[in-house]
Parts: C-alpha cells; structure tokens; sequence
C-alpha cells in the first residue's frame, strides 16, 4: 500500500509546489524517460543597466555573498554532503555564491549561484559561453519554509545590484525549465524571455537541440560525451 501511496503523494507535493501545468510535464516525462529525454528550456536576461525594480525588504533576511568557510551552511538542506562538495568545486573554479540568511537562527533561506565565463546547462548538455559584462545566474534554491514570502526577489535584487555596482555587470542570464510557471512568474519583475530550447535525447544518445535563431541568443557550446543529465535535479528551483 505504502508503495502505491507514495506516487499519488509525490505528485501532490508537485502540484502544490510547482502547479497543475509542471506536475503534467514533469510526469509526462518521466514516462518517456526510459526511451526518451524531451523537454524545453527559456533563456532570459535582464538588462541591469536599465535599473532593477523596487521590492520589499524581507524582515530578518540578510542577503550577502558566501564563500569557501560558508560551505558548511548547506548540512542544513536535502543532499547536503553532495552540495557541499558541488559548492566547494564551484568556488574554486571562480563562481560567485549569494545567500540569504535567517537573522534569528543562522539558516539558509536562500542561494543562487553566478558564473562569468562559462556554465552548463545539463538539461542541454551544452556551455552557455558568456561575453565580458555577462553573468550566468544558475541553480536558484529556496528552502521550503521560506517559500511564498518575497526572500526570492529580494535576494536576486541584491545579487544583481552588487553585480552591476562591484563586477561590472551589465547583463544578466538565466534559464528556466518551461513547465517551471512558478519560477517564471517569480522572475518577471526582472528577466525577460530571449528564446526557448527543446532538446532531444532518444535511447542515451547524444542531446540535440533546436531554437529559433536569434541574435540575443549566447552561444551554446556543445561539451564533451558523458552520461545523461540527472533530470531529478532541478536546476530551477521554486521561489
């Protein structure tokens, strides 16, 4: 019974989480999985030139950046010991980590991570390949216990500001999984849609992708031929 149970309440979980129209794609391709991997993703950037829009503050958020002696703040989340080894590499390869942090107790709330150069898209086993001035903001994460209170925007609006004023930031990117209406919705205040990608991958082949050309898309660089994306890991996580 247990084990007949847990399918319906897994896609409760999803349908609170992410809505009716994700819970559908997502279930539709985890059918397909075991012949096929399909789906799509939007890229979308944000002009930080352009000002960013105003939001609230979040009382008792502290938004900052982290680094290598902040790792141990992940223990707290699901898959912690495989995050902080993930987060350990990332820092060393040079990307940037921003946090928000419970004032009262020290937890993480919040965390999004940068990239300046280059980042994969593991949905389309390519590179997004930045030019000077770009920044690739990837794997958004809010804990469950502070979703639907703004800490999302409120975070993003500080890493992006800091980007701009401290990197010489001008232009933001980021990519969401297109049956993710949630994280959409919580970006528009500041992302606007450049393109969407489908990607195909049948029998563990290798992934092929197709977009309309256009010129505000980055470059995608194919990478090198390894096993197929984890697609349980989210790399959009919910606001």
């Amino acid at each position: 019974m247990q084990s007949l149970l847990k399918p319906i309440i897994r896609g409760q979980e999803l349908w609170r989480e992410f809505g009716l129209r994700a819970t559908i794609g997502l279930a539709f391709k985890k059918l397909l999985l075991p012949v096929a991997r399909v789906g799509s993703v939007y890229l979308l950037e944000c002009d930080l030139a352009e000002g960013l829009p105003k939001v609230k503050p979040v009382p008792g958020i502290i938004p900052r950046e982290s680094f290598l002696e902040d790792v141990h703040l992940l223990d707290a989340i699901e898959d912690g010991p495989e995050k902080k080894l993930d987060a350990t590499e990332r820092l060393r390869r040079g990307q940037r980590w921003f946090v928000g942090i419970d004032a009262s107790t020290g937890k993480l709330a919040n965390f999004r991570w940068v990239a300046t150069a280059w980042e994969l898209v593991p949905e389309l086993e390519r590179n997004v390949v930045l030019k000077p001035g770009q920044a690739f903001v990837y794997d958004l994460y809010t804990a469950p216990e502070y979703r639907r209170r703004g800490i999302d925007s409120f975070t993003r609006q500080y890493t992006y500001d800091h980007l701009y004023r401290s990197a010489g930031i001008t232009t933001v990117i980021a990519h969401i999984r297109a049956e993710n209406t949630v994280s959409i919705k919580a970006g528009r205040k500041f992302l606007k849609k450049i393109g969407r990608v489908w990607y195909l991958s049948v029998l563990g082949g290798r992934t092929r992708v197709f977009w309309w050309p256009n010129p505000k898309m980055p470059t995608l660089a194919p990478v090198a031929p390894g096993k197929p994306p984890d697609e349980s890991r989210l790399s959009d996580k919910v606001a």
